[in-house]
C-alpha cells in the first residue's frame, strides 16, 4: 500500500518549505491509518499537497530501488550532498553553482525533467522566486576642477599685464619729427 502512495505522489508539484510540514503530516497520517478507508483518506490528503524537490528526487530514487551510495558512485557526487538535496536544508549546500549542477545531474540520472527540477529547486531552496533586475548606475556629470579654470584666468591676466606693460613702455616714447611737413607750415 505504501508503494501506491509513492507512485501517486510522484506527479505532485513542488512547494515552499512552509508547506513541507503539512506534507510530512499527511505522510504520518498514512503510516497511522490501518484500514483501507484510512489509506484512501490519507491518499487524498497527500495528493492535495505538492512535494518538495528533495521529496520528488527521493521518491523517484526509491521507485528505481537505488541507494544513495550507488547514485553517489555513479554521479561522482558526495553521498552527503545527495542527502542534503533530498532534505532540502539550504545552510548545508555547497556553492550555488555546484548545488544546481548536482540537482540537475541527480534529476537526469533518475529520468526526471532536469530543467523543471532545477527551476523548482531554485525557487524552493535557493530562494530565486524572481531574478532581480540589474541596476546600472549612471556616472554623475563631471564637474570641471577649479584648477583648470584658475589656470585659464591666470593666463589671460598674465597676457593682459604683458600687453599693458608693452603699450605703457612704448607710449612714453615721443616721436620727434626732424622736419615739419610742408603742409603743416
Amino acid at each position: 500500500m505504501k508503494n501506491e502512495v509513492k507512485k501517486e505522489s510522484h506527479d505532485l508539484n513542488v512547494v515552499p518549505k512552509k508547506e513541507q510540514a503539512l506534507e510530512s503530516k499527511a505522510l504520518r497520517l498514512i503510516n497511522e491509518k490501518k484500514g483501507s478507508e484510512g489509506i484512501k483518506k490519507a491518499k487524498i490528503v497527500s495528493t492535495d499537497l505538492p512535494q518538495s524537490v528533495g521529496t520528488v528526487l527521493k521518491t523517484e530514487r526509491l521507485k528505481h530501488e537505488k541507494s544513495l551510495e550507488e547514485i553517489a558512485r555513479s554521479l561522482r557526487i558526495s553521498k552527503r550532498y545527495l542527502e542534503i538535496i533530498e532534505e532540502g536544508t539550504k545552510e548545508d549546500f555547497p556553492e550555488r553553482v555546484y548545488a544546481l549542477g548536482f540537482v540537475r545531474s541527480y534529476a537526469v540520472y533518475l529520468g526526471l525533467n532536469a530543467e523543471d527540477i532545477t527551476k523548482r529547486f531554485k525557487a524552493e531552496v535557493l530562494g530565486d522566486h524572481q531574478q532581480e533586475p540589474l541596476v546600472f548606475l549612471l556616472p554623475e556629470a563631471e564637474v570641471s576642477s577649479p584648477r583648470g579654470m584658475i589656470l585659464v584666468i591666470s593666463a589671460i591676466v598674465a597676457l593682459l599685464c604683458i600687453a599693458g606693460w608693452y603699450f605703457y613702455r612704448h607710449s612714453n616714447d615721443i616721436i620727434v619729427a626732424k622736419e615739419i611737413p610742408a603742409e603743416l607750415q
